[in-house]
């Protein structure tokens, strides 16, 4: 049986900077960080997450939209405002 890293892949969709930084600094390489889910399909690779995060936002990327383009049975996804 083949084994599986314990590090997750995350995926950070969110237009904060500050945000942006703090993730950056806590999950280094196993993170990848967008702006907007328009950038994802233009991605190399349309590799699988194990996590995402997603700021929700008024004008942005719904949760709808991110089911869609992620394996829900083995990525969770967290959702909510900056200021929760």
């Amino acid at each position: 049986m083949p084994t599986r890293s314990s590090a997750l892949s995350l995926l950070l969709l969110s237009t904060d900077p500050d945000l942006q930084a703090q993730f950056k600094q806590e999950f280094k390489q196993n993170l990848t960080v967008l702006k907007d889910l328009d950038s994802l399909p233009r991605m190399p690779s349309r590799r699988g997450f194990d996590g995402v995060i997603l700021e929700t936002r008024r004008g942005g990327p719904e949760l709808a939209d991110v089911q869609q383009l992620v394996d829900p049975l083995h990525t969770f996804i967290v959702a909510g405002t900056r200021h929760v």
